[in-house]
Order: C-alpha cells, then sequence, then structure tokens
C-alpha cells in the first residue's frame, strides 16, 4: 500500500471515530452527523487514490488492489510522452518524478515529430490523389475532424458509462492534447491509446491543410492588392494624358492602353495559374526557391525554371 492510500485509511478511520464520538453527546442528531461524515468522505474521494482504496474495500472486502498495473503503466507513459496528462497516475517518490522529467524530455519531443512526419505523409498521399489540390482535402479532413470527436463520444458514452455531453466533452479536450482529466470513461486501455493516436494525428493533417490554404490565400491576396495599386496608378497616368486637345485621337490612345491594362491582368491571373500548379501545399515546408510570383513570372515560363531563369514580365508604358 502507499503512503497516499496509508493517509486515507488513516483518514478515513479518524471520520469514523468522529462518528462514533458524536453518538455521546447530548445533542446528538443522527441525521446530521450522517451528512457530515458523507460530506468530508466525499471531500477525500476527489482524489483519485482515496476513491481507489474505498472502491477496493468496498466490493472486495477489505482485499487491496494494486492500482500500478501493466494497463495503467502503458496509459501512463502514453499520455506523459503525446501529452495529455489526463491526472490520474502520477509518481510519488522523488526517484519517479526525475525519472518522468527525463523521460518527458526526451519522449515529448520524439513523439511530436513522429507524429508530424506521419501526418505529413498521410497529407501529401492524399493531395496526390486529388491531383495536387489541396483545397477538398482541406473540406473532407475538417468534415473528419468534426465528426471524429462525435463518433467517438457515441462510443464512450454507450461503452463508458459517462454523459453524451461529457464524452464529447473528452473528446475534443484529448485529441487537442488538453487534458483536463475531469472526466473519464470506463474503457479500455487499447482503445483509449488507438483513440489518442488517430484523433491527434487527424488534427496534426487538418492544421496541415488549413495552415496551407490560409498561407496561399493571404499571399495572393497581399500580391492581388499590390498588383491592384499598380493598375489604378497606370490608370490614373491614362486619364492624364487623356485630354481636350488630343481630342479622338487622345480617346483612342486612352482606350488602347485600358486595353492593355486589362491584358495586363489576364496575364496576371494566367501567371498565378502557373505558380499555383507548382505552389508548395503543405504548411510544414517553408522552402520556397522555386515558387515563381507574378512579378517574376511570365504565362510562357515553366513551372520548373526558378526565378533567376524565367523571362521577366511585360511592363507597361504610358505616354
Amino acid at each position: 500500500m502507499s503512503d497516499c492510500e496509508k493517509d486515507e485509511d488513516d483518514k478515513t478511520f479518524i471520520q469514523k471515530l468522529k462518528l462514533l464520538e458524536s453518538t455521546n453527546d447530548r445533542d446528538f442528531d443522527p441525521e446530521e452527523a450522517v451528512d457530515e461524515y458523507i460530506e468530508k468522505m466525499f471531500i477525500l474521494f476527489e482524489n483519485p487514490h482515496y476513491a481507489h482504496v474505498f472502491e477496493s474495500h468496498f466490493t472486495n472486502y477489505s482485499t487491496e488492489r494494486d492500482m500500478w498495473t501493466f494497463g495503467s503503466a502503458i496509459l501512463f507513459t502514453t499520455t506523459t510522452v503525446i501529452p495529455v496528462g489526463f491526472g490520474h497516475v502520477w509518481p510519488e517518490s522523488p526517484t519517479g518524478k526525475i525519472l518522468l522529467i527525463v523521460y518527458g524530455i526526451i519522449g515529448i519531443p520524439l513523439i511530436l515529430v513522429t507524429m508530424a512526419d506521419t501526418g505529413k505523409f498521410i497529407s501529401q498521399f492524399i493531395i496526390d490523389i486529388f491531383n495536387d489540390s489541396n483545397t477538398i482535402p482541406t473540406i473532407i479532413f475538417l468534415g473528419v475532424l468534426f465528426l471524429y470527436p462525435i463518433f467517438y463520444g457515441l462510443y464512450f458514452h454507450y461503452n463508458g458509462d459517462i454523459p453524451f455531453t461529457d464524452a464529447i466533452y473528452f473528446s475534443l479536450t484529448s485529441i487537442f492534447t488538453i487534458g483536463f482529466g475531469d472526466t473519464f470513461p470506463q474503457i479500455s486501455v487499447g482503445h483509449l491509446i488507438v483513440f489518442l493516436v488517430i484523433g491527434i494525428i487527424l488534427v496534426t493533417i487538418t492544421i496541415d491543410f488549413v495552415a496551407a490554404e490560409l498561407i496561399n490565400n493571404v499571399h495572393y491576396m497581399g500580391r492581388g492588392v499590390g498588383k491592384a495599386k499598380q493598375l489604378a496608378g497606370k490608370m490614373i497616368q491614362v486619364a492624364q494624358s487623356i485630354s481636350v486637345n488630343k481630342g479622338i485621337l487622345g480617346l483612342s490612345a486612352g482606350m488602347a492602353q485600358l486595353q492593355a491594362l486589362a491584358k495586363a491582368g489576364l496575364i496576371g491571373k494566367l501567371d498565378k495559374e502557373v505558380i499555383e500548379s507548382g505552389r508548395i501545399l503543405s504548411a510544414y515546408s517553408p522552402a520556397l526557391d522555386d515558387v515563381l510570383f507574378v512579378d517574376t513570372a511570365s504565362a510562357r515560363t515553366s513551372k520548373h525554371n526558378s526565378p533567376r531563369n524565367s523571362q521577366t514580365g511585360r511592363h507597361l508604358f504610358v505616354s
């Protein structure tokens, strides 16, 4: 029996003695005494170790059951390095705490890198299936990530003996590695570990897709604003070049310039399509050495050419 469990036994015994001593008082109220005893016992049961001792005595007639089983050890080591950390099992001795720190320092980076690489491999495989497009996979994985905690919430509700809302709450806090530990379904350790690993990898893949999509959209949005400013400046120059003195000839020249600007906008759109065909579709691949941008590429530029070897874009000169 651990020190914590011995302490719980002592506190429980003291509460029983106080209850018996109160029966000798003249003003003894049985209901009040029992209520006070139950209230103090429930306070003790907030600690899972104390609750375990009471459960062992109540269900096994004072037979001690060891909390540190192989299943609880696997759960403890897994939730330490993932890291979720439900807090149901923890080391008590100084040696155990030091070993836990060393284990966490080594294990947490390794498991996070492994899960990130696994998610990246799966996401790249999905991108290849959809012909280098990440829009559809992003929508699919967002839907799967939304349904995953609901599905396991139903599973925990019917098999773990907890309310459905608590099951959803437990699922979400677990796969996002929050792990408060205030709610815990009564399921096997194997099922819980499979749920955690798949859920965290799913979150990693979804974040990869969403981050890549947001990066691309923000990038092209910013470059589009820059192009709009350039076109607006050239249109102002065109308007200034058209004067009453030039008459029809000036108007014709202005219309020609506007048509040229429209063609430039089309070329910019084509350049974006050329860039998108070879753009990086992963948020975990920040290298952009081979990406061609609108101001360094033309519609005839191949996506395999580097920016240094690409043809310069068209420039408009307004008289």
